[in-house]
């Protein structure tokens, strides 16, 4: 490392962001040693029901706002998501979690990520992180508590297992910030309550070992790298 860069840099932030971006460092670091560990820990220790159950029956939403969830749906199920800009026609089955559609260009996806500085990545990484906060899924989620139609449940289960397979705890671009891994967790809170009453919705959250690993984990590295100074 040069040491005058560091120190220029600890000028400018301030040196309690400097010290804390150091014991930022050390966190990084003892969770990638404890990778292998940690990225099981979950399925071993976590019991109970995921997410409070919440009832629609109780809020009173008008025909045309359930149509237009509905509509939405139907669109996503075609695999069309609107990203920004740029329209993507690939997420119904096995969606590229990595691409950048504005570029073409694939953010890493496997090397651990203590390792990727993804500020000098040359792609858009807003359009690599937008799908992966699964926030279009609570809209299947939402279009299932409507109409009560399977394919929505399909759907969603087709994407996270997708989801949950090609970003491992702790490897890619994904795992990178805290406030994706955040907005993440919230949408899977929201699905979990949209989906209550489903006969697959335990099986696919809190009897799932890969989810219990993954919510773990997230949970984990949120509580060692919260967010601080002039992020």
């Amino acid at each position: 490392m040069n040491i005058s860069w560091y120190f220029h840099r600890a000028a400018r932030m301030g040196w309690r962001e400097a010290v804390q971006r150091g014991r930022d460092g050390v966190a990084k670091y003892r969770l990638t040693k404890m990778e292998g560990e940690l990225s099981t820990r979950g399925s071993h220790c976590a019991r109970g029901e995921f997410a409070t159950p919440i009832d629609m029956t109780e809020m009173a939403v008008s025909p045309e706002a359930d149509s237009r969830v509905v509509d939405t749906a139907n669109s996503l199920l075609t695999g069309r998501l609107r990203v920004f800009e740029a329209m993507r026609t690939d997420m119904a089955v096995e969606p590229d979690w990595f691409l950048d559609p504005r570029s073409g260009m694939r953010a890493p996806a496997t090397d651990r990520f203590s390792a990727i500085n993804h500020r000098r990545w040359p792609g858009s990484l807003k359009h690599v992180w937008e799908p992966s906060r699964h926030q279009h899924l609570t809209i299947l989620a939402a279009a299932w508590a409507i109409t009560g139609d399977d394919g929505y449940v399909d759907g969603i289960e087709r994407q996270l297992k997708s989801w949950w397979s090609a970003n491992p705890p702790f490897r890619g671009v994904h795992w990178t910030s805290g406030i994706e891994l955040g907005v993440r967790l919230i949408s899977w809170v929201w699905i979990r309550r949209l989906l209550h009453g489903h006969e697959a919705a335990a099986d696919l959250f809190e009897k799932n070992d890969d989810f219990l690993d993954q919510l773990y984990c997230h949970q984990l590295w949120l509580s060692k790298l919260p967010s601080h100074g002039s992020s």
